[in-house]
């Protein structure tokens, strides 16, 4: 019957092992166990990741049938059995937590517990022949603090054991001590536990291991404890010895375990790094890096080496009582721990201190980093006022973590804190320090899992702080497709935030700087529109020039209606804010919506709003450049595609933008005064062939302004008054008060007999039209009357006077602007620059104008909108731009 049901179960399998995937080879070992890593397959699982423990029956026999039989190895088996069911039944944090119990079938038995990295066995040996082990794992060593840490968690675990459970582990060694990932030290290999008997001693033949052969087979070795590590009261024919001890089982022989355990672990390497291979003099102590919390531990010395043999054992056991031996191994023991260590191995179990002794020796109570490391694992029972004060006083002293325990231990448990609002001004700081020194792929791997909730979640305080102070920190420590989930949605919530412009500023920042990572719906939908409305919405200057800034990095990925709303949000700030820091920011949006849309969607939309920012006073000299600059680079564009021939667009270019700097030197000389004649050699400066230079344009201006005063005036007709306004002086002097609206033709010199006249109106011969200059006076005229460039497009209507010879300047339109009939240039100039205006609405002469419905020409038909574009809500000025200057 039971060779069938061995036949069934190998068919079939184990039942835990068809719930998990193990991954790789054996990554660990703990006695007769294989541990591997695995994951669960088990859908809506609470733990996934965990490692399975599997005791190889049948393997165990087949290596070993040549000189034993199956029925040898039961010992074994019961004995881990046993263990496994200890395992289960205690529930302690020091104990090694069990996920699935044991399953016990006739070729394996199988195991399923909580995360492990191995034992301190596979630790101290940097996991020699273990074929599954990490390089991370391999490298691993153990800093002091890591082991004083890992003994207080131990002799805590052995008081619940001792006091509460009444039980005696009686194999304590590095064997049976795990580390998790966290570098917790978890007790396992409870095979050989047995119940302690205080009252009544069992009979020494239930007590005692005969370790008689110094090279036992495998089945004999694995049904008893380590010799070297085992108390004397365990160990039988040891004679006198033997008398002195007691046949008694007492928690007294973990606490000899114990202390042979610490001073394995504590022995040093030596200064250059190599194991010690036999004991050293005191002499060599201070160099050994036991004492300094620096010091690195490799495999150290066992303090009875003796493998198997109890002759050895017993020889050696006596020689640790004469503690005035110059050459005593405990002489290489910290000076705080020798006393206590040395009654911990007393060969009377009476003699030896309880477990609890261990924890509260100074040389681990006075270490202050060992200190937090425990009140890090008390965090959740103490209140905010602890946790504040522990909190600052941890930001003086946490560089001298080790870093895997900084990494492992510190950042998870203070990371869940940031949801306390309390804690969370001084504890961010200390966060992001921390966080610096980790890489991105133990940040990916180990705290993003923990900090995604809180970033998801953030508001208010924290909300800010992540941004302000978290930004650099974390983007670097994230992947793209990270940042994208996680911080982008944190940036759009923060810029929600107007109480803080330091905040906002910050995110636009960074926005800017990520721009071409934000995918275009997000970018459409949730980014624009809260960007167009912090714009309007804001006091603080800074603020809105990153606005713009982002804006103009994000143009190539617009819309028509991206375009809309950016071009609008644009006008409404420059209608109240004129700083120059503004409308420089401004400028450079626009240049950049001019080379997105193209030549007639610059033409119609984006000079009516750019070339007025020249006239602004608030402009010093450099700026003036350079929105000079962004004007002619704006008509480039359209004499390029106007004028395909390379030297016609520069000349129509230089001659348009040496008009509109010769208007802005004339409004800002009747501002500050005229600006200083140059020396004739630095005059001779010319521009392109066959276009004066700015100071030849100036000198001539006033030259004609000189003929024009010396000529007497002649009033005009009383019916022409009634329907033109006076003819101002052309061009004015400095002194000349300044008019509203200024209009580029005002500054701009031509010949005194160029006239505009009606059809059919006396025109003498002399009085020839300049298509150019006409061009330029009625663009410049409708730029400066226009009210609102983002109105509906409408044919504007003109107005023709009467005129005589006598009154130049007699064409004037109805409303506020003047344009010219007399060249068709120039109605096409003014009607293309009066799109989408609120121009003259009075009754005369209807210009149609050209078939370009929607203002954007060629682009809005170019344009593969990738899908529905959606803007932000409407927005009103108050409280915001209205009545403020930036």
């Amino acid at each position: 019957m039971k060779s069938l049901l061995g036949k069934v179960e190998g068919l079939l399998g184990s039942k835990i092992l068809q719930s998990y995937s193990l991954e790789g080879q054996v990554h660990a070992t703990c006695g007769p166990w294989s541990i591997y890593k695995a994951r669960s397959k088990k859908p809506g699982a609470i733990v996934k990741d965990v490692s399975v423990w599997v005791l190889d029956k049948r393997k165990l026999i087949d290596a070993n049938k040549q000189v034993a039989r199956p029925k040898q190895f039961e010992p074994v088996f019961e004995q881990q059995r046993n263990g496994c069911q200890h395992v289960n039944r205690l529930k302690h944090p020091g104990v090694i937590k069990v996920v699935e119990q044991l399953e016990d079938l006739s070729s394996q038995m199988v195991l399923v517990t909580e995360v492990v990295v191995g034992s301190l066995r596979d630790v101290l040996t940097h996991f020699e022949g273990i074929p599954g082990a990490g390089s991370e794992a391999r490298e691993m060593q153990l800093s002091t603090l890591e082991v004083k840490m890992g003994v207080v968690q131990l002799a805590e675990t052995l008081a619940f054991l001792h006091n509460d459970a009444t039980l005696v582990h009686c194999g304590i060694s590095p064997q049976a001590v795990m580390v998790t990932p966290d570098g917790s030290w978890k007790l396992a290999g409870f095979a050989h536990a047995v119940a302690s008997n205080y009252a009544a001693p069992a009979p020494a033949s239930n007590v005692q291991y005969q370790y008689d052969d110094p090279f036992p087979p495998v089945w004999e070795e694995l049904a008893k404890p380590l010799l070297p590590y085992t108390a004397p009261e365990l160990v039988g024919g040891l004679g006198g010895l033997q008398a002195a001890s007691g046949p008694s089982i007492s928690p007294a022989a973990d606490v000899f375990s114990t202390a042979v355990m610490l001073y394995e672990l504590l022995t040093a390497v030596d200064a250059d790094g190599s194991v010690s291979s036999k004991p050293r003099p005191p002499t060599l102590k201070a160099s050994s890096g036991v004492v300094g919390s620096g010091g690195r531990h490799g495999p150290g010395e066992q303090l009875l080496p003796v493998r198997s043999n109890q002759h050895d054992y017993r020889d050696r056991v006596m020689a640790l009582q004469h503690m005035s031996d110059r050459w005593h191994p405990l002489h290489l023991m910290p000076d705080q721990l020798q006393g206590l260590m040395h009654t911990m191995l007393a060969v009377s179990p009476n003699v030896r201190p309880i477990i609890g002794a261990l924890a509260s020796n100074p040389y681990f109570q006075e270490d202050v980093l060992l200190r937090a490391l425990r009140f890090l694992d008390t965090l959740l029972q103490r209140d905010e006022e602890q946790k504040v004060l522990f909190v600052k006083h941890l930001a003086s002293f946490w560089p001298r973590f080790d870093d895997r325990i900084l990494k492992r231990r510190v950042l998870p448990a203070l990371i869940k804190e940031l949801e306390q609002p309390a804690l969370q001004p001084v504890l961010l700081p200390v966060l992001l320090s921390m966080m610096e020194k980790c890489t991105s792929t133990f940040f990916m791997t180990h705290l993003l899992p923990v900090l995604a909730p809180i970033l998801a979640s953030a508001q208010g305080e924290l909300l800010g702080a992540l941004v302000v102070k978290g930004s650099g920190v974390l983007s670097k420590l994230m992947t793209q497709d990270a940042v994208s989930r996680h911080l982008f949605p944190l940036y759009a919530r923060a810029l929600e935030s107007h109480g803080s412009p330091q905040v906002q500023e910050e995110c636009l920042k960074v926005l800017q700087a990520n721009c071409s990572m934000l995918d275009l719906k997000y970018l459409r939908e949730g980014i624009l529109p809260r960007v167009c409305t912090v714009c309007l919405a804001t006091t603080t200057g800074a603020v809105r020039m990153h606005c713009f800034r982002f804006m103009a990095c994000a143009t190539p990925r617009m819309s028509p209606k991206d375009v809309d709303a950016v071009m609008g949000t644009a006008s409404q700030v420059t209608a109240v804010d004129r700083s120059a820091s503004t409308l420089v920011c401004v400028s450079q949006l626009l240049d950049a919506v001019s080379a997105h849309v193209g030549a007639d969607a610059t033409a119609n939309r984006i000079l009516p709003l750019l070339c007025p920012l020249l006239v602004v006073h608030s402009l010093n000299g450099r700026q003036f450049k350079d929105v000079m600059a962004i004007v002619q680079s704006c008509l480039t564009r359209i004499t390029t595609k106007m004028a395909p021939d390379s030297h016609m667009s520069t000349s129509a270019t230089s001659y348009f933008s040496n008009a509109a700097a010769a208007a802005a030197e004339a409004s800002s000389a009747r501002a500050f005064g005229p600006s200083p004649t140059p020396a004739p050699a630095a005059a001779a400066a010319e521009g392109p062939k066959g276009v004066a230079s700015w100071d030849t344009q100036v000198e001539t201006s006033r030259a004609h302004q000189a003929a024009r005063a010396a000529r007497p005036s002649i009033p005009a007709p009383a019916a022409a008054k009634s329907l033109s306004p006076p003819s101002p002086s052309f061009p004015p002097s400095p002194s000349q008060p300044l008019q509203s609206p200024i209009s580029l033709h005002q500054n701009h010199p031509l010949p005194q007999q160029h006239t505009l006249r009606a059809p059919g109106a006396h025109t003498p011969a002399a009085a020839l039209p300049a298509p150019m200059t006409s061009a330029l006076h009625n663009s410049a005229a409708t730029v400066s009357s226009s009210l609102d460039p983002f109105a509906p497009p409408t044919a504007p209507t003109a107005v023709l006077a009467p005129t005589s010879a006598q009154q130049p300047y007699a064409a004037m339109g109805a409303g506020k602007g003047a344009i010219s009939s007399s060249d068709p240039f120039s109605i096409r100039a003014s009607s293309a620059l009066s799109q989408g205006s609120a121009l003259a609405r009075g009754g005369g002469v209807q210009v149609p104008p050209e078939d370009n419905s929607d203002g954007w020409g060629d682009f809005s038909d170019r344009w593969d909108d990738g899908g529905d574009v959606v803007q932000g809500p409407p927005v009103s000025l108050q409280g915001g731009l209205q009545g403020q200057n930036g």
